[in-house]
């Protein structure tokens, strides 16, 4: 429709411009786009009017749905209410009034039962009227009250049938009111013993979490001083080293004085001996003096000696002293600093061997604290279990490290033969058993652990495994 409109609005342009009227063109363009906002709103509306309509037939059909319903549920009350009414009368009915408790059917069977018995019995008062007057004949008459004795014998055998079925009603009714009583204290007692063993494991978790805080925050104590000591030890090996060059120096030192002395003496051995010694004098050079290093060894040395001047002696003996009191100096000075740098190196391995004994130690009780609380989660799941399935036993095996080792408190474990870890050599790691996380702990040899024996060893018997807390007891 709006192309049509613009259709028409184009062919009235067309025409105004053929006509030349202005004003009749200017009031088409006003009304033409009021038109297509009219068809726009009339679009909307009749979507619009759609969506509505397909709401509303929804709505009918939830509605009769919903009627339906209701109309079944009404004829099903009316049919409640009508047996209830059946019930109230047959409980009331004097003819049943030895029924503690009978259905609509059975209330209609006795019915029956007494309309067919008084059927029967004017039937039978028929026929002996009948054959006292007709001559009827005597062995239908007693046909007839047989079978009328018969039906009185069953109805009393129903009866007493319906009161013995009642009767067994109500005392298994009575024993599963008791049963169900029973159950219910029982199912309180388990959830009370639930709630509280929940309660001690939180407890017990809780402080597990606030030790291994303490352990982890030891740890990083521990691993801090671990780091200060590998830096002193850095540092110290740094001024060994500087050490060591400074005596390399040193060597190298000595020995060029040695060579200059040697070249010295060389020299001194080519110049040509202008006057000896007197006799008194070679005497007192031949004996050496108090306090003097050099000791002559051979007669070279003595040639070269009496071959010199007494001033060229005297200063020769006063560089070789002061060459002596040098290195004694040097070589004192670095025996000390050697002796310091052992006793600062030895000190640092023993604070480090002692931080690491710490770390072990830590490490360890952390372990032992993680293994507490798998197993007391472990335990807490097995008293989790009804106690009507049994447990399966889990097969033995050759291999001892499949075996793993009961938890063990520090009372139940005084009860057991006790085992310890055999000595061996310094910083030798033994291996003491197998957790309940499955991973192998080892202990430093120096130290003695109590060995508990699993859980189905024969050694001991069987164990109560409810107040099982540890993994093993250190002595």
């Amino acid at each position: 429709m709006s192309l049509q409109i613009t259709k028409v609005g184009e062919a009235l342009q067309v025409v105004s411009n053929l006509l030349g009227n202005v004003e009749g063109i200017s009031q088409l363009s006003q009304v033409i786009p009021q038109i297509l906002r009219l068809v726009r709103q009339m679009k909307s509306q009749k979507m619009l009017r759609h969506v509505f309509e397909e709401e509303n037939s929804n709505l009918k059909q939830d509605l009769q749905g919903a009627n339906e319903i209701i109309r079944e549920l009404r004829d099903k009350i009316e049919k409640l209410e009508m047996e209830i009414q059946d019930l109230k009368k047959a409980s009331e009915d004097k003819s049943l009034k030895d029924f503690d408790y009978v259905t609509r059917k059975e209330a209609a069977d006795v019915k029956q039962e007494e309309k067919k018995h008084e059927q029967m019995t004017s039937s039978a008062q028929t026929p002996a009227q009948a054959s006292s007057s007709e001559g009827v004949s005597v062995e239908a008459y007693e046909s007839l009250q047989k079978k009328i004795i018969t039906l009185k014998q069953k109805l009393a055998q129903v009866v007493k049938l319906n009161h013995s079925w009642d009767e067994q009603y109500h005392r298994m009714e009575v024993a599963l009111k008791q049963e169900l009583e029973g159950t219910k204290l029982m199912m309180q007692e388990r959830n009370q013993e639930v709630e509280r063993r929940e309660k001690e494991r939180d407890e017990i978790l809780v402080a597990a979490k606030h030790r291994m805080e303490e352990l982890e925050a030891g740890k990083a104590d521990l691993q801090k001083n671990h780091d200060q000591t590998k830096q002193q030890l850095a540092k110290v090996n740094r001024y060994a080293v500087s050490l060591q060059g400074h005596k390399q120096e040193l060597e190298t030192e000595v020995k060029r004085l040695n060579e200059a002395l040697e070249q010295k003496l060389q020299v001194k051995e080519k110049k040509p001996v202008a006057v000896a010694p007197p006799p008194f004098r070679r005497n007192e050079m031949s004996k050496p003096k108090k306090g003097d290093e050099a000791i002559l060894l051979s007669h070279e040395e003595r040639s070269i000696l009496a071959s010199l001047s007494q001033n060229e002696l005297i200063e020769e003996l006063g560089l070789l002293k002061q060459q002596v009191d040098v290195y004694k100096s040097d070589f004192y000075k670095e025996q000390r600093d050697r002796q310091r740098a052992n006793g600062e190196v030895d000190e640092i391995k023993t604070e480090l061997h002692r931080t690491k004994k710490k770390m072990e130690k830590q490490k360890q009780e952390l372990q032992i604290m993680k293994d507490q609380a798998l197993a007391y989660q472990f335990h807490a799941d097995e008293q989790k279990r009804p106690a009507a399935v049994p447990r399966r036993e889990r097969p033995r095996s050759s291999n001892p490290q499949d075996n793993v080792y009961e938890l063990l408190g520090v009372d139940r474990a005084q009860n057991y033969p006790r085992r310890y870890v055999k000595q061996r050599k310094e910083k030798d790691l033994v291996p003491h058993g197998v957790n309940y996380a499955m991973n192998d702990e080892y202990v430093d040899a120096q130290e003695e652990f109590q060995i508990c024996y699993p859980p189905d060893s024969s050694e001991h018997g069987t164990l109560d495994r409810s107040d099982d807390h540890f993994l093993f007891t250190q002595k």
